[in-house]
């Protein structure tokens, strides 16, 4: 693996400059456990409030680090994270300035507001760049509309909204020189209000025959997607002839109307589905659709593994790739091509591995193959 690789890479430098450690092994495990990440961290964020109340430029160790700073969930900072978003406040969590608020499931049902730095969003930026670069893509993620939510001048979005309006941009700053097609409009992808653009989104993807992979967070997105397309197909098919929008959205005119300027009438792709749809949907329908469709990019496996199945028959043996494990807390896992499995991202996180069964946290040399934990990130903020 890659982790191993640095490892041996360091090997013989620590050896020569370490002999008096090399015997007892420590000072590599503390490579291998993070700890040289975990006091960068700490480094750079002494001055912080968070790093002055728990005394980060003393800590010289993980295990100190881990005996002064408590372990904490989001309930403990979420006051802090008010604070920040109401009076502009800066340094509470990282030397870095916040960028953005990320959109975090809560087991409570109100979402967590994760602040995040433009560090923060580099690894889930590149990961989606390598996903997309010089490939045709029916894209099932959109940014909620890109609008200051707080005083902080921060931005309010979901982690993949955030990445994809960070990605567009990009695009346009380099002439669209990064060679990645979406087949749905950039204002489509970032749209101005909060809509409902499903519909908006299949015609595009229809009309565009080249699709070479379909991309969304869940496979629950694409499967609605694909029974909203089973029973619509005749209104996709007669608004892709005529190069109008005639299906009632809930839509601002305005929109509505640039929508259908990039659009235009296409009669004989419109006729070529119908042929297809016409033929029914009891056998996968996918590929007769878009001949060059040889990729499912969307998180497929454990809870939503349900949903990968009903796909299935809309999708038939295209194969479905699980994507990376990206939470809006990080990045954690990069996924295995073939498996349901993901290897842990090294290089942006310290971890911590919480038995299930209770106890204090382990590092990573102390974990047991087959037993399972609870995850704890340290990143700007320990969760």
């Amino acid at each position: 693996t890659e982790q191993e690789a640095q490892l041996l890479f360091k090997l013989p430098r620590e050896v020569i400059l370490h002999p008096e450690n090399f015997d007892q092994g420590q000072h590599m495990q503390n490579i291998w456990n993070g700890e040289g990440l975990l006091l960068d961290i700490l480094n750079k964020n002494q001055a912080t409030d968070y790093g002055r109340r728990y005394h980060f430029s003393v800590l010289r160790t993980a295990e100190g680090y881990r005996k002064r700073v408590p372990l904490s969930e989001y309930a403990v900072y979420e006051p802090l994270v008010n604070l920040q978003m109401r009076i502009g406040e800066s340094a509470i969590f990282s030397a870095e300035p916040i960028y953005c608020y990320l959109l975090s499931d809560s087991p409570q049902g109100a979402p967590r507001l994760i602040p995040a730095t433009r560090s923060h969003l580099k690894p889930y930026l590149e990961s989606f760049t390598q996903a997309v670069q010089d490939r045709t893509t029916f894209l099932l993620v959109e940014s909620l509309p890109m609008r200051q939510h707080s005083n902080d001048g921060a931005v309010l979005n979901s982690v993949n909204g955030m990445v994809l309006a960070d990605f567009l941009q990009k695009q346009r700053n380099s002439f669209n020189a990064m060679e990645a097609h979406f087949t749905s409009p950039a204002s489509l992808l970032l749209p101005t209000e909060a809509v409902d653009t499903l519909y908006l989104r299949l015609l595009f993807a229809l009309k565009e025959r080249q699709v070479e992979q379909i991309m969304a967070p869940y496979t629950w997105g694409i499967l609605e997607a694909m029974d909203f397309l089973k029973g619509h197909w005749q209104e996709l098919c007669n608004d892709l002839e005529q190069g109008r929008i005639t299906f009632n959205l809930d839509v601002p005119p305005a929109s509505l109307k640039g929508m259908e300027a990039l659009l235009q009438a296409d009669p004989e792709r419109a006729e070529e589905l119908r042929q297809i749809f016409r033929q029914g949907f009891g056998t996968p329908v996918a590929r007769r659709i878009w001949p060059r469709l040889s990729r499912i990019l969307a998180f497929g496996s454990g809870d939503f593994a349900i949903y990968s199945d009903r796909l299935k028959a809309y999708m038939g043996d295209i194969p479905l790739d699980n994507g990376n494990l990206a939470l809006p807390e990080g990045l954690i896992g990069l996924g295995i091509k073939g498996t349901d499995s993901f290897s842990l991202t090294e290089g942006e996180s310290f971890y911590e591995f919480r038995p299930l069964e209770g106890g204090e946290p382990l590092l990573l040399g102390q974990v047991k193959e087959g037993q399972c934990y609870e995850l704890v990130i340290t990143k700007f903020i320990r969760n």
